[in-house]
């Protein structure tokens, strides 16, 4: 990828921590799956930053998880938009995993789209309260209370055509019962006898066409 900066083009494939923390002008971001690394906190406090599309299969040999105490683990926290007003957020299909905080503080996002196998770490959606649509295509895992925070869901897209079992606390009690789950034409006695899934109350057949994804091959931030 390549970012161009006072009329200098430059060829981009990592940001160093902090690279654009605080910036007050930025309002998009598009970040393709060439991106190879994500230092911490690259877009924190970015004030203006409503609009984020992240397709980067960002940082294989980088820990997700500390060892502690022989087997036990805790969250290594990478804040990548933390503390930034985004409405809409677009994880693409190169995306691997979500670390914890990488969304902490981002309290106004309305929309969220996850269309790769992706694993999210559970504390990463944890400030996300405000999310009224999610589209999820085909995550790798869905773990518990990945999504409990978001007890504004109106509607959930599914795109599993075998919907895999999911814990029962990984969506809040008010989606449950407030939200309509959208899955794929002929799927809907498989999500009513999934664990998890079959907790929706209102299922809907009707997600077949949502997940058109458009790849992301440009850096672009403006």
């Amino acid at each position: 990828s390549h970012v161009t900066k006072s009329s200098v083009t430059r060829q981009v494939n990592r940001f160093s921590n902090d690279a654009f923390k605080g910036q007050t002008t930025i309002t998009s971001v598009s970040i393709p799956y060439t991106i190879t690394e994500m230092g911490s906190s690259v877009f924190d406090g970015c004030t203006s930053l409503e609009r984020v599309y992240y397709d980067a299969e960002w940082g294989k040999d980088t820990p997700f998880t500390n060892v502690v105490s022989g087997s036990s683990q805790t969250y290594v926290y990478h804040y990548w938009f933390a503390n930034c007003p985004i409405k809409y957020l677009e994880i693409g299909e190169h995306v691997k995993r979500i670390p914890s905080g990488a969304f902490t503080g981002c309290n106004k996002i309305e929309e969220i789209k996850i269309l790769g196998p992706v694993d999210v770490f559970s504390p990463a959606f944890s400030s996300c309260k405000a999310v009224k649509k999610l589209y999820i295509k085909q995550m790798k895992m869905i773990r518990d209370k990945g999504f409990s925070a978001m007890t504004a869901l109106s509607d959930v897209y599914a795109g599993y055509q075998e919907p895999q079992d999911i814990p029962a606390g990984a969506f809040a009690a008010a989606a449950y019962t407030g939200a309509t789950l959208h899955v794929p034409a002929g799927t809907k006695e498989k999500y009513q006898a999934a664990t998890g899934w079959s907790n929706f109350t209102t299922m809907v057949e009707d997600a077949d066409a949502v997940f058109a994804a458009k790849p992301i091959a440009t850096l672009t931030i403006s």
